[in-house]
C-alpha cells in the first residue's frame, strides 16, 4: 500500500510470489528477445525476407532500365527496409503493444477491486487496523475511528502499540510479527498467520476499554503487513463480572442452604458441595472435592442405573425430578435423599454437568413407615371388628329366626299332614274322575314341597352341636364329590381336582360338612345351568366357554381351605351382602328356598371356620371354606 497526498491508503495489488530458488514470476508475458527463437526458423525468416527484398529490386529496375546506380542503390535500400520492417515489428514490437495492453486492463480491473474491498472495509462495523512490518498503523477505516477517537489523519504512521495499555503485550507483539516474518521467509512469501486475544486500550479520551484484538498476516508490496480487527468486548465483559457476581452469590445460597447441594461433571467427578452436604455424609470438603460421586456416595447395586439416568439427562438436556437415592455416609450408614437436577452449561451452551439439590428425607421415611403401619394395623383391627359385629348381628338375627323357624314349622307341619292323610285317603277311590286324580297328585306334590320346607326351617333352629371327628380332608371330597359328579357330566360341567400335594387332616363333623360342601356344589352347578339356559350350549362352545367347577385345596396357616371355582353367572355386589342372609335366594320360584348358605354359614361358624366369596358378573364366582387344621394338641 502507498500513501497518497492526503494522507489516505489506497490498496495495491499482491506481491507475486516466488518460486522455490527465489526466481519472481512475471506478471504477465513480456515480449521476446529476438534471439529466443529457433536458429533455424530465423534463418529460414531472413532468407525469405532477403529472397523478397532482391525480387522487389529486380522487379523495379526491370521496369527502368535507365536509372543511374545510385538510385538504383538507393531503391535497393528502400525495398529492404520495406520488406524488414514489418518482420521487427511483428517479432520485437507487436508483444510489447499487447503487453501494455493487457497491463493496461489489469489496472483497471485491480483498482475496481481495490475499491470494493476500501468499501466493505470501511462499511464494517469491526475497527480494521493494517500494520506494517515496522508496527507502523499504514490503515485505519471509520469504525476504528469512532472506536479509538483518532482519525485516520491523526493515527496515521504512528505506533499501533501507543494505543495499548499493558506493557506486556508489547513483548507479544515483537514476538508475533518477527515469528511472522520468519515463517514468510521459510515458506517463500506464504503466510495465513492468526491470533486472537483480549487486550485494554486507550482512546483518545484517556478512557480505558476492553477489546477482542484478531491478528492476521498479509504479503503486500514486498513485506509483512497485519491485519487487526479490534471489538469493543466492554457489554460482554460487564456481563461476565455480571454473571461472576451471580456465580458467586448463587454459590453462597448453596453454602448456607440446608439442602443436600453438590456440583458434579458429566463423567461423576465432583466440582462443588456445600456445608451441609458435608453434615449429611460426615465428610470433609478436601476428602470429597475432585472425587468420584459414584465411587464415594454409591452403593455398587445402584452405580449402573444412577449411572444411565444421569448421562441420558446430559445427552437429552432434561432435568431429574424427585428421584429418590441411597447415599453411603462415612460411617457406612445410608440416606435417603430426595433430590432434583438442573444442567450445568460452558459459555457454548454445551451440558457439562449437573447441579444436584436433594433433600435427606431418611427420618421422614421411617416416621411415613411407622405411619402406614400403624394405619394397617388400624385397618385391619376395624375390619376384624366390623367382621365381628356383623358376624354378632348375623348370629343374633339367625337366633332370632331359628325360634320363629321352629314354632312355624311346628304349626304348618301338622295341617300339612292332616292334608297329606286327606289326599291319600282320596286318592284309594276307585270312582275318580282323570281330573281329579290329576288336581290330587298336584296338591299331594305341593304338600311335599312344603313339608320339604318346614324341615329345612326345623333343620335350622335345630342347634345341633357338631360331632367333631379327625378327617382326611381329600378323601372326604373325593366322598362327596362322587354323589353328584356323573349327573353334573350330563349336564357338561366337568369336575377338576387340583388338591394339595400332601394330606390335609382337620377336625370336623362329617354330615354336617358334607351339606356344606354339596350346597355349594348344588348353587355352581345351578349358577353353570343357568348359564347355559341363557345362551346356548353351542354358542358357549363357540366363545370358548367350558363348564367347570375346579376345586383346590390349600394349607394356610392352621388352617384348610376349599376353594370351589365355577364358570356360571356369577354374582352382583348386592349379591355378596346379602347371601347368607335366611331366605335370600336368587333362583327362580320353585327352585330354592335361600336357606341352604344360611345353614351352611351357621355350621362352618360352630366349627370354628369361615367362608368367603369373591366374584365378577358374567365370569364365574369363587366360593372358599376354611376349617380349622387338626394338630396333635386338638386331635
Amino acid at each position: 500500500m502507498s500513501k497518497s497526498g492526503d494522507d489516505q491508503v489506497r490498496y495495491e495489488p499482491a506481491a507475486p510470489k516466488k518460486e522455490q530458488g527465489g526466481a519472481q514470476k512475471p506478471a504477465s508475458q513480456k515480449s521476446r528477445p529476438l534471439l529466443e527463437y529457433s536458429p533455424v526458423y530465423l534463418l529460414v525468416t531472413i532468407m525469405l525476407t532477403l529472397f523478397t527484398a532482391e525480387w522487389l529490386i529486380m522487379i523495379i529496375l526491370n521496369m527502368a532500365p535507365g536509372i543511374p546506380q545510385e538510385w538504383a542503390t538507393l531503391i535497393n535500400a528502400l525495398a529492404l527496409t520495406v520488406v524488414i520492417f514489418p518482420v521487427v515489428y511483428f517479432f520485437h514490437y507487436r508483444p510489447k503493444v499487447r503487453d501494455l495492453a493487457e497491463l493496461k486492463r489489469v489496472s483497471l480491473v485491480l483498482t475496481e477491486s481495490e475499491r470494493r474491498i476500501r468499501s466493505v472495509m470501511e462499511a464494517t462495523n469491526d475497527s480494521i487496523i493494517q500494520i506494517n512490518e515496522k508496527g507502523l498503523i499504514v490503515f485505519w477505516n471509520r469504525a476504528a475511528e469512532a472506536l479509538f477517537g483518532y482519525t485516520a489523519k491523526e493515527i496515521m504512521n504512528k505506533k499501533f502499540l501507543t494505543l495499548v495499555t499493558s506493557p506486556r503485550y508489547y513483548v507479544f507483539f515483537e514476538k508475533w510479527f518477527r515469528n511472522e516474518l520468519d515463517l514468510v521467509k521459510k515458506n517463500h512469501g506464504d503466510s495465513m498467520g492468526q491470533g486472537q486475544f483480549e487486550v485494554f486500550i486507550k482512546r483518545k479520551n484517556e478512557k480505558v476499554i476492553p477489546v477482542e484484538v484478531s491478528l492476521s498476516s498479509v504479503w503486500l508490496e514486498d513485506s509483512l503487513h497485519t491485519i487487526c480487527m479490534v471489538r469493543d468486548i466492554t457489554i460482554r465483559k460487564k456481563a461476565f463480572v455480571a454473571l461472576k457476581e451471580s456465580e458467586k452469590r448463587f454459590r453462597e445460597a448453596l453454602e448456607k442452604v440446608c439442602m443436600v447441594t453438590a456440583q458434579v461433571e458429566a463423567n461423576g467427578k465432583i466440582m462443588f458441595c456445600n456445608d451441609y452436604f458435608l453434615r449429611v455424609t460426615g465428610w470433609e470438603k478436601k476428602d470429597v472435592l475432585g472425587r468420584n460421586l459414584f465411587a464415594l456416595f454409591i452403593a455398587d447395586k445402584f452405580h449402573a442405573a444412577l449411572k444411565k439416568r444421569l448421562y441420558e439427562s446430559i445427552a437429552m438436556r432434561v432435568e431429574i425430578k424427585q428421584m429418590e437415592q441411597e447415599i453411603i455416609t462415612r460411617s457406612g450408614d445410608c440416606r435417603l435423599v430426595m433430590f432434583n437436577t438442573t444442567n450445568l452449561l460452558d459459555h457454548k451452551g454445551r451440558v457439562i454437568g449437573v447441579t444436584i439439590i436433594g433433600e435427606d428425607i431418611t427420618e421422614r421415611k421411617k416416621s411415613e413407615e411407622i405411619k402406614k403401619e400403624s394405619n394397617e394395623r388400624l385397618r385391619k383391627a376395624n375390619e376384624e371388628l366390623q367382621k365381628a359385629q356383623t358376624q354378632l348381628v348375623r348370629s343374633e338375627k339367625l337366633a332370632s329366626l331359628g325360634h320363629l323357624a321352629a314354632g312355624v314349622a311346628h304349626e304348618i307341619r301338622n295341617p300339612l299332614n292332616i292334608i297329606s292323610t286327606s289326599i291319600q285317603l282320596l286318592s284309594m277311590e276307585e270312582r275318580l274322575s282323570p281330573e281329579t286324580v290329576k288336581t290330587s297328585r298336584i296338591v299331594m306334590e305341593q304338600v311335599k314341597r312344603a313339608s320339604k320346607i318346614t324341615e329345612n326351617l326345623r333343620e335350622f333352629a335345630r342347634e345341633k352341636k357338631p360331632e367333631i371327628i379327625k378327617m382326611d380332608l381329600h378323601d372326604f371330597l373325593e366322598r362327596t364329590i362322587a354323589l353328584v359328579e356323573y349327573e353334573m357330566s350330563l349336564e357338561n360341567i366337568t369336575v377338576v381336582r387340583n388338591f394339595n400335594s400332601g394330606p390335609i387332616y382337620l377336625l370336623g363333623d362329617e354330615d354336617q360338612l358334607a351339606q356344606v360342601f354339596l350346597n355349594v356344589i348344588g348353587n355352581a352347578r345351578d349358577s353353570m345351568n343357568e348359564k347355559q339356559e341363557e345362551f346356548s350350549y353351542d354358542e358357549l362352545q363357540k366363545r370358548g366357554w367350558v363348564g367347570q367347577l375346579v376345586i383346590e385345596t390349600i394349607v394356610n396357616e392352621h388352617m384348610a381351605g376349599v376353594r370351589f371355582r365355577d364358570t356360571g353367572v356369577g354374582v352382583t355386589r348386592e349379591t355378596k351382602e346379602k347371601i347368607y342372609d335366611p331366605f335370600y335366594t336368587t333362583k327362580r320360584e320353585g327352585k330354592g328356598t335361600g336357606l341352604g348358605l344360611a345353614i351352611a354359614y351357621g355350621i362352618i361358624e360352630n366349627h370354628g371356620g369361615r367362608i368367603e366369596i369373591e366374584s365378577d358378573v358374567g365370569e364365574g364366582a369363587e366360593f372358599s371354606v376354611f376349617l380349622p387344621l387338626a394338630t396333635e394338641r386338638n386331635a
